[in-house]
């Protein structure tokens, strides 16, 4: 009886700990986006049924990401490919924290993004006249 009540305790404690770990990544990922972000560009390296990573480049390194694609078999944004570039929102304090921003897909007669990023989403329209 006393090891089953054990086992049990463990356990509640297991799952505790796994979801103050997600939720605070979760927040502080997002908390740190939004107050210190910059856009730039990446490019999609691979797909997978529920997740894309892409990777950017920002002050000489190159940085991988990745984001959760949950709304990829319900056919939206179906054109998203390996190779295919967007915008990147990413943290200049925390660099791994970064996030693929699909509605923003980069067109080809933008080449390269400033060495800072841009601050705020840039108007592709007026680049490329």
């Amino acid at each position: 009886m006393n090891n089953n009540r054990n086992s049990r305790a463990l356990t509640v404690i297991f799952f505790v700990i796994v979801f103050f770990i997600i939720f605070y990544r979760k927040y502080y990922k997002d908390t740190t986006l939004d107050i210190s972000n910059s856009y730039t560009i990446g490019a999609i390296t691979a797909m997978g049924d529920h997740n894309v990573a892409f990777s950017f480049e920002f002050q000489g390194k190159i940085m991988n990401g990745d984001s959760p694609l949950p709304w990829r078999k319900e056919g939206r944004f179906h054109n998203i490919s390996k190779g295919k570039r967007y915008l990147i929102k990413f943290s200049k304090k925390e660099l791994w924290i970064s996030e693929l921003q699909v509605k923003y897909p980069v067109p080809d007669c933008v080449k390269e993004a400033p060495s800072e990023g841009w601050e705020d989403i840039p108007d592709f329209t007026k680049m490329c006249e």
